[in-house]
C-alpha cells in the first residue's frame, strides 16, 4: 500500500530504488532539530556535572558552543570515558514522542517503504564525532548486518546531522548499491566495536560517494547500502542522530531479502 501523503517525486523515487540512498534536503525542520540538540545538551550537562563532581574538570569551566562543549569538557577532564557516542535506550525514549515519531519523518519513512504508516525502531543512535578521534570512525557496513537478527531487514533509516557535514568534519560516505543488494557476510571490527564488512567485499565496492549535506537535510539509508564514517579533521563536533522504521504487522510481513554465504574467516 502506498503511503498516504506521498513526499517524494517519481526521480527520488527512481534515484533511491537505483542506489539504496536520498537526501531529501530541508526535510527535517529547525524545531525538530532545536529539540533534538537540546537533548543532547542535556547529556552533555550530565557528563560534564559528573566529571566536575569527580575533579576532572574545574567548576569553572564554561563554554556555550553546541559544537565545541563537549569536546573541550573532555578535553580539559583528560579523556575520561564518554556514553554520548552510540546506541542509548534513555535518549530514545526522551525523543521518541517529539522528533522519532515527528509526522514529517514518519511520513518520509511511510513512503520510500511504500506503506501507510511506518513504525519507528527502538535501535535509535546519536553520535558526538569528535575532531581528530579516529576511535569514532565507522568501517564500511550495512545496518542490516547488524539489526537483522532483532528486526530483519526490511526497514529504512534516517540519517539527521545536527550540523553541516563535509567531507573535512566526516560526512557519510556511501556505495551505491539497489535496496534488494545482498547481505554482505560481516566480521567484528576490534578497532571500532562494531559489525562491519568483509575485507573482499569492501575491495569489491567500484564507487563511493561522499554525502555532503546541510543542517535540516535527511539522508535515507537503504539498509543494505555499505557506508563508513572517517577522521573529522575539523575543530568542531560533528553531531547526528539516526532513526529507523519498519512496515507494521497491517502492512504485511517483514520481506528478508536472502544473504549470501558466510565466508570464513
Amino acid at each position: 500500500m502506498r503511503a498516504t501523503t506521498d513526499l517524494l517525486d517519481a526521480s527520488q523515487r527512481a534515484f533511491y530504488a537505483a542506489n539504496g540512498y536520498l537526501v531529501v534536503r530541508g526535510a527535517a525542520p529547525e524545531p525538530l532539530l532545536l529539540g533534538l540538540q537540546l537533548a543532547l545538551e542535556e547529556g552533555v550537562d550530565h557528563e560534564i556535572d559528573e566529571w566536575t563532581s569527580t575533579g576532572r574538570l574545574a567548576p569553572d569551566f564554561a563554554t556555550d558552543a553546541f559544537e565545541t562543549r563537549y569536546h573541550q569538557a573532555w578535553e580539559e577532564a583528560s579523556h575520561p570515558p564518554v556514553r554520548a557516542q552510540g546506541a542509548d535506550r534513555e535518549f530514545f525514549e526522551r525523543v521518541r514522542s517529539t522528533s522519532v515519531l515527528d509526522e514529517g519523518l514518519v511520513a518520509l519513512a511511510s513512503d520510500v517503504l511504500g506503506v501507510g504508516r511506518a513504525v519507528e525502531l527502538s535501535s535509535c543512535f546519536y553520535r558526538a564525532k569528535f575532531p581528530h578521534d579516529e576511535r569514532t570512525n565507522l568501517p564500511w557496513h550495512q545496518d542490516a548486518q547488524c539489526m537483522a537478527p532483532q528486526c530483519g531487514t526490511d526497514f529504512v533509516g534516517l540519517w539527521i546531522p545536527l550540523v553541516d557535514v563535509f567531507e573535512t568534519n566526516s560526512c557519510l560516505q556511501v556505495a551505491p548499491v539497489p535496496p534488494d543488494q545482498d547481505l554482505y557476510p560481516s566480521r567484528w571490527s576490534a578497532q571500532s566495536g562494531y559489525v562491519c564488512m568483509q575485507d573482499p567485499d569492501i575491495a569489491g565496492l567500484t564507487r563511493t560517494v561522499p554525502v555532503e549535506m546541510c543542517r535540516g537535510d535527511v539522508l535515507v539509508l537503504s539498509p543494505m547500502i555499505p557506508h563508513r564514517s572517517v577522521t573529522n579533521e575539523t575543530a568542531r563536533t560533528r553531531w547526528s542522530v539516526d532513526f529507523r522504521y519498519q512496515r507494521s504487522a497491517a502492512d504485511g510481513p517483514q520481506r528478508t531479502p536472502p544473504g549470501r554465504p558466510e565466508r570464513s574467516t
